[in-house]
């Protein structure tokens, strides 16, 4: 069964689900972050000047992206609940560009009220809140001259609202059934809405009186509305594959139908009125062709379409300049950004997840297998639970959900509710007590069942009729069921991109799983975890100050010295109990299980001030800046240290870091550092750190508009090592070295004045020598300049998990004290300066056999090497358990012939002639995967508060 995901009914389907309690809103949640959003985005927006996309999403926050990098600039998180409460769903940017508002499931679903949110785009920070509505809101439009707020609601109204006062000054009311969408007219006089009757009516703003009702006939029930930017049409989408065209005042002009969607669920004009952007949805039984399409109104037909969405595309925006269209959907909840020329595809806006469709268990119970591709007929990945990695591809032994037990089964509906039979007799539709569409279900050997629906889970006794229990965690669809060999145990799969495996008899799961590529996290309802190398920082902690207060968000990194327990969650299955697991490495349950009491500090900064509404500070030419903050612990854990972060980089490294001996409790700590910065716009940050987690303060943006000292430098330090004594050798390490370097000459020049290379390779790269290169580069750099480190070579990790690079002259009998320790890296990279990425091609000791490279565990190095702490980019070859392959052909690596490809054009992915490292990363990771028939997969890693700049030129 297609996973179709359904627009039409949201409306309809959230109506009854106004009526619950309240959360404890101090509590903190855990929640996901995909580096781009894991359900379904409900709006997407361009902001006035076509320099940023909005997304909005049911995954509860907002994400606002740059046009020319494609990267995250921005996420907005909003006060949430559990299960679905916070989703959201309706948006508008004010003309000016400076606030959205937004609105969806509110915490406690309606209990205290429908909140409409206006945050800020600049700060994040929430502004106001608009309350009015009695049932959720469903589209929002600012008029023209931002003085007014319209919003749609389900509870048939639409009100607009004064934006200075927060008052809703006209209600137009008439509608028979829930408002879809409304729009205004250009002049702001008028406005006009569709509703979920299938009907639209035009309103006069000022009386709120209907002018004219605007009605579809037979299948042509309108969907979806828009307003020409010249004021002379309204046009809608309409659910026969058609667009109807009105004149302003409701007379029907004409309707221009055979257009390949479905159902036209939003509809958007282009800046010159000549066209509307139509994306859909597949009704049951139609076609499942879903594209985007610019429709010619003058011609009646469709001029260009984008076909890249596999699944419904739920909405599309025009750029202000007419050039670029941006429409979202798809199984993978992505954003494409394409051409309107040509529908040729400048960025692909998505996470780093995917939504397994089915799942399943190795025969012993020991391993979880899953579907990315429902097309495929075999189970696509596995990982082995109580040894955190990836296994060998799942056979067909594998099992999954159970359709029946004896003579018993369920069957699904066409309209997705569940049957129970004994044989071929119907015994009862399945009674859920709610109304619910279901994806899926199985039997337990024990006779009960578990069901998945839209965002709930049931466990329930198909003979009695009779829901047992209800669990928490999926936040959307839940696409797979399947319950352990044992029976002991229940695996799930949602539309949320995470996997689970449940206790039946407890609410919560057990575990959790997200996977990226590569990268996964794990972790438990406590808040315990486990994660490869940089996987923590798709998870964190949000914590609501308020119905109507900005929630603060914590990554689960800033957890890692009391949370991070990799040898627990191996356990925690096998022993059946996180209490047990805990207890079986030496943990007492309740050390650092309330995450409450292991908050990270507030920390603030008190100067430089940021100017009132938001906006950088501007720093007078030739000036130093004094940065004083604060912070306050929030538990019985001191502050021990604080430290200043520009431009994602810690300020003059360990030496910039202040510490308070004994922790500061109770009365704040105080820091204060002075700043030379150069020409140009910065970011600066400070973070707190107490024994258990560490904080960070919101990001300050400084504008010191002095004359540039001219370009800055690239250094290279390139170190590969291949002539290793005896059964260490390798072959094309050194060559990795000079292959990187050269390239780096030739493709990086106009982007830095100078390119500043340095190889050390075979019997120079002594560890005495490749010190001193590290010695030599925070010598010679400037905060300006950017510095990529490269080895490539052999790697070692003693028995306690210390991790080192081995150099030339390496003493086999003495590892530890003849090679470059990870500690010493560490601090010699996170030192330096400027921009620093370090490129990591490394093997295990002894592990070089016929023609391959092994790296060693770098895990932890490379998690270091990302946080805060240190700053630095971190590319690798592979993932700790892959073999990197060398290419005979040109005497390289797989990984260094992907990279010098990327760099020497490949990899300039939206063709603006220059290759961005997150363009880079993407190009690198495909081609390395293609070039080994996917045995090997590199590690990419950024730390989180830097923003991807470019490398290279095509030119």
């Amino acid at each position: 069964m297609r996973r179709c995901l359904s627009a039409i009914a949201l409306c309809v389907a959230l109506v009854a689900t106004v009526h619950a309690q309240l959360p404890t809103l101090s509590k903190p949640q855990l929640v996901l972050d995909a580096d781009g959003h894991s359900d379904v985005i409900r709006r997407v927006l361009f902001t006035p000047l076509g320099k940023a996309v909005i997304t909005v999403s049911n995954d509860k926050t907002v994400r606002l992206w740059d046009v020319s990098t494609g990267e995250t600039n921005k996420i907005i998180r909003l006060p949430t609940g559990p299960g679905d409460e916070g989703s959201l769903s309706a948006a508008a940017v004010t003309p000016d560009g400076r606030a959205l508002a937004v609105s969806g499931i509110p915490p406690g679903r309606g209990k205290n009220g429908i909140i409409i949110y206006v945050v800020s785009l600049q700060t994040g920070m929430l502004l106001k809140t608009f309350k009015g509505h009695e049932n959720l809101v469903t589209s929002l439009a600012y008029n023209k001259a931002g003085t007014y707020l319209a919003s749609s609601s389900a509870d048939r109204t639409v009100n607009l609202w004064d934006v200075r006062t927060g008052r809703a000054v006209v209600t137009l009311k008439g509608s028979t059934d829930a408002v879809r969408q409304v729009v205004w007219s250009p002049d702001g006089k008028q406005l006009a809405s569709v509703s979920t009757d299938g009907n639209g009516k035009i309103w006069t703003a000022a009386t709120g009186k209907a002018d004219a009702t605007i009605t579809g006939a037979g299948k042509a029930k309108l969907l979806s509305i828009a307003w020409s930017p010249d004021g002379k049409t309204i046009a809608t989408g309409n659910a026969d594959a058609s667009v109807s065209l009105w004149e302003p005042n409701g007379k029907a002009r004409k309707t221009i139908g055979g257009l390949r969607n479905n159902q036209i669920i939003s509809i958007a004009f282009t800046p010159d009125s000549k066209e509307v952007l139509c994306t859909g949805a597949m009704t049951t039984g139609g076609k499942p062709d879903f594209v985007a399409s610019l429709v010619d109104l003058a011609a009646g037909k469709e001029r260009v379409a984008c076909n890249l969405h596999n699944n419904t595309v739920f909405h599309g925006a025009v750029s202000p300049d007419g050039k670029l269209a941006a429409t979202t959907g798809g199984d993978n909840n992505e954003t494409i950004l394409w051409n309107t020329s040509d529908a040729s595809v400048v960025h692909t806006l998505v996470g780093k997840g995917q939504t397994a469709s089915s799942v399943a268990w190795s025969p012993d119970g020991k391993s979880i297998g899953w579907l990315w591709n429902e097309k495929d007929k075999t189970v696509g990945k596995s990982f082995v639970v109580d040894e955190l990695e990836f296994g060998a591809e799942p056979g067909k032994d594998w099992p999954g959900s159970l359709p029946g037990l004896d003579d018993w089964k369920m069957e699904r509906t066409t309209d997705g509710r569940l049957v129970v039979l004994q044989g071929k007799k119907l015994i009862h539709p399945l009674d859920l007590g709610v109304k619910d569409r279901i994806y899926s279900y199985t039997w337990m050997k024990d006779g009960r069942g578990v069901v998945g629906g839209v965002n709930q889970m049931y466990l329930v006794d198909p003979k009695a009729n009779r829901v047992i229990r209800k669990y928490v965690g999926h936040t959307s669809h839940i696409f797979s069921v399947a319950p352990s060999p044992d029976g002991k145990f229940i695996l799930s799969a949602a539309a949320d991109q995470t996997i689970r495996i449940w206790d039946p008899d407890k609410e919560e799961p057990l575990l959790s799983f997200f996977f990226a590529g590569e990268q996964w996290v794990a972790w438990t309802a406590e808040g315990y975890f486990a994660a490869s190398a940089n996987g923590d920082e798709f998870l964190g902690w949000q914590v609501n100050r308020g119905a109507e207060g900005t929630p603060l968000y914590h990554p689960a990194s800033r957890f890692r010295g009391s949370l991070l327990l990799p040898d627990m969650i191996k356990k925690v299955m096998s022993s059946g109990s996180v209490n047990k697991a805990l207890l079986a490495v030496g943990k007492k349950p309740g050390d650092t299980g309330n995450i409450q009491s292991l908050l990270p500090p507030q920390v603030t900064i008190n100067t430089p001030t940021a100017p009132t509404g938001g906006g950088p500070i501007t720093v007078a030419e030739n000036t130093k800046v004094e940065v004083k903050a604060s912070a306050k612990s929030v538990n019985n854990y001191g502050v021990t240290s604080m430290r200043l972060l520009v431009d994602g980089r810690p300020y003059k490294g360990q030496a910039g870091l202040q510490r308070f001996t004994p922790p500061k409790v109770g009365a704040p700590a105080e820091a204060a550092w002075t700043v030379e910065l150069t020409p140009g716009t910065h970011t600066i940050a400070v973070q707190a750190t107490t024994q258990t987690s560490k904080g960070l303060s919101s990001f300050l943006e400084l504008n010191n508009g002095g004359k540039e000292a001219g370009p800055p430098t690239l250094y290279v330090l390139a170190i590969g090592v291949s002539d290793y004594a005896g059964s260490l050798k390798l072959r094309y390490a050194a060559s990795d070295a000079e292959l990187i370097t050269k390239t780096l000459k030739e493709k990086s020049g106009k982007l830095f004045g100078k390119i500043d290379a340095k190889i050390v390779t075979n019997k120079q790269a002594t560890k005495k020598e490749m010190m001193a290169q590290l010695q030599a580069l925070g010598e010679k750099m400037t905060p300006r300049d950017t510095a990529l480190v490269f080895f490539s070579g052999h790697g070692h990790r003693d028995t306690a998990g210390n991790q080192f690079l081995v150099p030339v002259d390496v003493n086999p009998n003495a590892l530890n004290q003849t090679c470059i320790s990870g500690e010493y890296l560490k601090n010699a990279l996170g030192d330096l300066p400027g921009r620093v990425i370090a490129v990591m091609d490394s093997c295990f000791s002894g592990g070089a056999a016929q023609g391959t490279k092994k790296r060693a565990q770098f895990e932890e190095l490379v998690r270091d090497l990302v946080s805060d702490d240190y700053g630095v980019i971190v590319l690798c070859s592979s993932s700790s358990d892959e073999v990197s392959f060398e290419n005979t052909a040109v005497k390289a690596g797989f990984f260094t012939t992907a990279l010098v490809e990327g760099l020497t054009g490949k990899g300039d992915i939206n063709g603006d002639g220059q290759i961005y490292l997150n363009e880079l990363e993407g190009y690198a990771a495909r081609r390395t995967r293609e070039l080994s028939r996917g045995q090997q997969n590199p590690i990419f890693a950024k730390p989180p508060n830097m923003q991807w700049f470019p490398l290279a030129t095509t030119k």
